[in-house]
């Protein structure tokens, strides 16, 4: 009768299990041949090996991953020092591809921050905030290089004739912009 009773109250059994993922660090390293300019390699290998290694916890998981047009492979911290940046033919940045690859590549893991290391150059892909946004999860960013502006010359546009005749005068017309030259 009792059992009957206790039926009527209508009791609800709940499991909760806790699962815990230990978090995760990405830091993300430019690889692209745009490092090569004022020797901007050596400085992202310093503050890697410097200021990063000795910032993430404990009881994290760090992961290094190059990328330049779409993520690369990814490397272990000993093989940051001996990263070469001759020979090799990246001249695109796409920042927006490579977090999206991210994404996919950690999509079960417990992403923690995600740092990136870059000339700040992005010639490919568009604004990555929305790929950003659908990380969730912390970014950081630390430029590198020089952002000064140095003393330049460039040759910004040449007006001719599409036609001409041989051994004849022709105007040409050419736009100049300079920096710092008066």
């Amino acid at each position: 009768m009792f059992s009957i009773l206790l039926l009527f109250l209508s009791p609800v059994f709940s499991f909760i299990k806790d699962v815990f993922k230990e978090p995760v660090n990405v830091v993300l390293l430019d690889n692209s041949l745009s490092l090569t300019i004022e020797n901007r390699q050596e400085e992202l290998k310093q503050i890697v090996t410097e200021k990063i290694g000795n910032s993430f916890q404990d009881n994290s998981e760090n992961r290094y991953f190059l990328y330049s047009g779409n993520l690369g492979k990814e490397i272990n911290e000993d093989e940051i020092n001996s990263l070469s940046y001759s020979d090799k033919n990246n001249l695109r940045t796409n920042l927006t591809s490579s977090i999206n690859s991210l994404g996919e590549q950690l999509r079960n893991k417990n992403l923690s921050s995600v740092t990136i290391i870059s000339d700040g150059i992005i010639n490919e892909g568009g604004n990555p905030f929305n790929s950003v946004k659908s990380l969730n999860s912390a970014f950081n960013y630390i430029l590198i290089g020089d952002t000064i502006q140095k003393n330049d010359v460039l040759v910004k546009n040449v007006f001719n004739d599409k036609n001409v005749f041989k051994e004849s005068n022709v105007p040409v017309k050419v736009e100049i912009n300079s920096y710092n030259y008066n």
